[in-house]
Protein backbone atom coordinates (compact mmCIF):
# COMPACT_ATOMS: atom_id res chain seq x y z
CA UNK A 1 0.00 0.00 0.00
CA UNK A 2 1.22 3.38 -1.17
CA UNK A 3 2.41 6.03 2.01
CA UNK A 4 0.32 9.08 2.59
CA UNK A 5 1.56 11.97 0.84
CA UNK A 6 1.88 14.69 4.17
CA UNK A 7 4.39 16.27 5.80
CA UNK A 8 6.14 14.12 7.78
CA UNK A 9 6.23 11.83 4.58
CA UNK A 10 7.73 14.66 2.50
CA UNK A 11 10.33 15.88 5.10
CA UNK A 12 11.24 12.51 6.03
CA UNK A 13 12.53 12.04 2.00
CA UNK A 14 14.30 14.92 1.84
CA UNK A 15 16.01 14.11 5.01
CA UNK A 16 16.57 11.04 3.24
CA UNK A 17 18.05 12.55 -0.31
CA UNK A 18 20.29 14.73 1.71
CA UNK A 19 21.81 12.13 3.77
CA UNK A 20 22.72 10.48 0.23
CA UNK A 21 24.16 13.74 -1.08
CA UNK A 22 26.36 13.21 2.45
CA UNK A 23 24.39 15.35 4.95
CA UNK A 24 24.61 14.76 8.47
CA UNK A 25 21.54 14.47 10.36
CA UNK A 26 20.42 16.05 13.64
CA UNK A 27 17.25 16.16 15.12
CA UNK A 28 16.22 19.85 15.93
CA UNK A 29 16.05 18.66 19.80
CA UNK A 30 19.84 17.34 19.65
CA UNK A 31 21.22 20.46 19.04
CA UNK A 32 23.47 22.56 20.99
CA UNK A 33 22.48 26.17 20.48
CA UNK A 34 21.65 28.90 23.19
CA UNK A 35 18.23 29.49 23.61
CA UNK A 36 17.19 30.84 19.88
CA UNK A 37 20.42 30.88 18.08
CA UNK A 38 20.05 30.71 14.64
CA UNK A 39 24.09 29.67 14.73
CA UNK A 40 25.53 26.61 15.87
CA UNK A 41 28.35 28.03 17.41
CA UNK A 42 30.08 24.32 18.18
CA UNK A 43 29.53 23.72 14.53
CA UNK A 44 30.36 26.79 13.19
CA UNK A 45 33.68 26.86 15.48
CA UNK A 46 34.95 23.51 13.97
CA UNK A 47 34.31 24.78 10.53
CA UNK A 48 36.01 27.75 10.61
CA UNK A 49 38.75 25.93 12.11
CA UNK A 50 38.38 23.30 9.23
CA UNK A 51 38.73 25.55 6.56
CA UNK A 52 40.60 28.44 7.12
CA UNK A 53 43.22 26.53 9.37
CA UNK A 54 43.23 23.08 9.26
CA UNK A 55 44.82 19.94 8.46
CA UNK A 56 43.32 20.43 4.99
CA UNK A 57 43.63 24.12 4.82
CA UNK A 58 43.80 25.58 1.15
CA UNK A 59 47.42 25.35 0.59
CA UNK A 60 47.02 28.69 -1.88
CA UNK A 61 45.78 30.62 0.54
CA UNK A 62 47.37 33.93 1.53
CA UNK A 63 46.68 33.41 5.70
CA UNK A 64 50.05 33.14 7.57
CA UNK A 65 50.38 30.79 9.70
CA UNK A 66 48.43 31.43 13.22
CA UNK A 67 48.25 31.17 16.71
CA UNK A 68 45.69 29.44 18.75
CA UNK A 69 44.51 32.49 20.19
CA UNK A 70 44.85 34.60 17.45
CA UNK A 71 42.70 31.99 15.21
CA UNK A 72 40.10 31.98 18.18
CA UNK A 73 39.91 35.91 17.99
CA UNK A 74 39.28 35.86 14.51
CA UNK A 75 36.56 33.10 14.95
CA UNK A 76 35.00 35.17 17.51
CA UNK A 77 35.11 38.48 15.32
CA UNK A 78 33.22 36.48 12.11
CA UNK A 79 30.91 35.32 14.87
CA UNK A 80 29.72 38.95 16.16
CA UNK A 81 29.57 40.08 12.43
CA UNK A 82 27.36 37.25 11.80
CA UNK A 83 25.21 37.93 15.18
CA UNK A 84 25.17 41.64 14.23
CA UNK A 85 23.03 40.72 10.79
CA UNK A 86 19.90 40.52 13.43
CA UNK A 87 20.04 43.98 14.23
CA UNK A 88 20.23 45.18 10.61
CA UNK A 89 17.17 45.86 8.15
CA UNK A 90 16.00 42.50 6.58
CA UNK A 91 17.54 43.43 2.87
CA UNK A 92 20.99 44.63 3.86
CA UNK A 93 20.97 42.21 6.12
CA UNK A 94 20.58 39.28 3.59
CA UNK A 95 23.06 41.18 1.03
CA UNK A 96 25.99 41.12 3.60
CA UNK A 97 25.19 37.17 4.41
CA UNK A 98 25.40 36.27 0.95
CA UNK A 99 28.42 37.88 0.67
CA UNK A 100 29.71 36.68 3.61
CA UNK A 101 29.25 33.70 2.12
CA UNK A 102 30.25 33.66 -0.81
CA UNK A 103 33.55 35.87 -0.65
CA UNK A 104 33.94 35.39 2.92
CA UNK A 105 34.36 37.88 6.29
CA UNK A 106 37.19 40.46 6.12
CA UNK A 107 39.30 40.74 9.06
CA UNK A 108 42.38 42.39 10.52
CA UNK A 109 45.25 40.62 12.38
CA UNK A 110 48.88 42.70 13.67
CA UNK A 111 51.53 40.58 12.85
CA UNK A 112 54.86 41.65 13.79
CA UNK A 113 53.77 45.14 14.22
CA UNK A 114 51.74 45.53 10.79
CA UNK A 115 48.58 45.39 10.07
CA UNK A 116 47.52 42.89 7.92
CA UNK A 117 43.65 41.92 6.43
CA UNK A 118 42.86 38.24 6.56
CA UNK A 119 39.82 36.44 4.60
CA UNK A 120 37.43 33.84 6.35
CA UNK A 121 35.63 31.76 4.21
CA UNK A 122 32.60 30.25 5.55
CA UNK A 123 31.94 27.90 2.76
CA UNK A 124 34.92 26.11 1.18
CA UNK A 125 34.57 26.23 -2.59
CA UNK A 126 37.98 24.82 -4.04
CA UNK A 127 37.61 21.64 -1.56
CA UNK A 128 33.99 21.07 -1.13
CA UNK A 129 34.44 17.47 1.23
CA UNK A 130 35.80 20.07 3.36
CA UNK A 131 32.96 21.56 4.34
CA UNK A 132 29.88 19.88 6.99
CA UNK A 133 26.79 20.25 6.06
CA UNK A 134 23.68 19.52 8.78
CA UNK A 135 20.14 18.97 8.42
CA UNK A 136 18.04 18.97 11.15
CA UNK A 137 14.00 19.14 11.49
CA UNK A 138 11.79 20.81 13.67
CA UNK A 139 14.31 23.71 14.26
CA UNK A 140 12.14 26.26 15.57
CA UNK A 141 12.85 29.62 16.62
CA UNK A 142 11.65 33.15 17.27
CA UNK A 143 13.09 36.25 15.59
CA UNK A 144 12.71 39.85 15.65
CA UNK A 145 10.30 41.89 13.18
CA UNK A 146 12.81 45.03 12.13
CA UNK A 147 10.09 48.01 12.59
CA UNK A 148 8.79 49.06 9.32
CA UNK A 149 6.56 51.90 8.17
CA UNK A 150 3.23 50.85 7.00
CA UNK A 151 2.46 52.05 3.39
CA UNK A 152 -1.24 52.51 2.27
CA UNK A 153 -2.40 54.91 0.05
CA UNK A 154 -5.90 56.67 0.82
Amino acid sequence: MPHKLNEATIESLLLEGLATLGYEYKNAKDLERKGNAWILENEFRESMHRINFGINFNADSKMPYLPLETQERLINEALAKLKALENEELLESNAKCSAYLTQGIKLEITIEGETRGVLLQLIDFQNPFNNHFLACNQLHFEFKMSKCKMWHSA
